[in-house]
């Protein structure tokens, strides 16, 4: 996953924490608009992360970006849990007692095996 630019998973963080600060999800191509990208290349941008919150036994705040049509996740999130449950979960937690690696670290993290 070395084309991910560092920078934009940091900003991805960024968004993340203050949608689930807010209470608020966003779809696919609202993500995609805010972060500068592609709407089908934000997966990128959104595994790593996925990644590290499994492997720190954090929930997924991933599952804030979700498809507009479905209102939840899209396939490849890891679908382990029931949305509706994980959404107040990741807006509940507090984020600020997270110590996320650095973009440039972050994009190391990969899912594990047999997930998207």
């Amino acid at each position: 996953m070395s084309f991910v630019n560092p920078d934009s998973l940091d900003r991805t963080i960024a968004l993340l924490e203050s949608l689930a600060k807010s209470g608020r999800t966003m779809t696919y191509g609202e993500a995609a608009l805010e972060l500068g990208c592609h709407h089908r290349s934000i997966r990128f941008l959104l595994a790593p992360i996925q990644a590290f919150c499994a492997y720190r036994g954090l929930p997924c705040l991933t599952v804030l970006i979700i498809n507009q049509t479905l209102g939840r996740p899209g396939r490849g999130c890891d679908h382990a849990f029931d949305s509706a449950v994980e959404i107040p979960k990741v807006c509940a937690f507090d984020w600020s007692t997270v110590d996320f690696p650095s973009g440039r670290r972050l994009r190391l993290y990969q899912p594990r095996a047999g997930h998207k």
